[in-house]
């Protein structure tokens, strides 16, 4: 699901840069955002308790995935 992710985001980072994009996934992609984006380790992410909320912001940094 991380490699998966990371070609999707280097797809929008090409397609998409600078707008806002609203993306709809399983819990999977969301602990696949927060490794590849915010350095969070997998292990953490999976055992972490699960707090549902309306959503979540995630930002492409300038350059990501070149």
């Amino acid at each position: 699901m991380v490699e998966q992710t990371g070609d999707f985001l280097r797809d929008l980072a090409a397609g998409w840069d600078g707008r806002r994009v609203l993306v709809i996934a399983h819990s999977a992609n969301r602990w696949a955002l927060d490794h590849l984006l915010g350095g969070e380790p997998l292990g953490k992410l999976v055992d972490a308790p699960f707090a549902w909320r309306e959503g979540w912001t995630h930002t492409l940094p300038d350059g990501w995935g070149r």
